[in-house]
């Protein structure tokens, strides 16, 4: 509506805000141009929108873990066993199980003696 309104076309980067905050509106005098970095800043100034809910373990629909096989994580470093074999042993990644006992994810779950290198 906008680039109609105007005759003109915008650059892929730039973005049509609405100057009512009223998604509805179609009123091409309450739109703007500007970037997606003005849209946030605007949203941020007049305290609108809201940062999404903590979608950490279980709670995150793409998590393959449990807290319980995190613990077990823990536990199976412990006992000796190298990051790849817990990794095999979980169905997940190498990486995953270092970034687990390095305390870079799952970081919220409490572990009794968690520094096992």
């Amino acid at each position: 509506m906008y680039e109609l309104f105007n005759g003109i076309e915008l650059e892929p980067a730039i973005k049509v805000l609405h100057v009512c905050d009223n998604p509805a509106c179609v009123n091409p005098l309450h739109l703007r141009r500007g970037s997606q970095a003005d849209n946030l800043d605007d949203m941020r100034r007049k305290s609108r929108g809201s940062l999404p809910p903590a979608m950490r373990g279980e709670r995150n629909p793409k998590s393959r873990l449990t807290e319980a096989d995190v613990r077990h994580i823990f536990a199976l470093k412990r006992e000796g066993l190298s990051n790849r074999t817990i990794a095999k042993r979980m169905g997940v990644s190498k990486t995953t199980i270092n970034y687990i006992l390095q305390r870079k994810i799952w970081k919220h779950i409490y572990v009794t003696d968690h520094q096992c290198r």
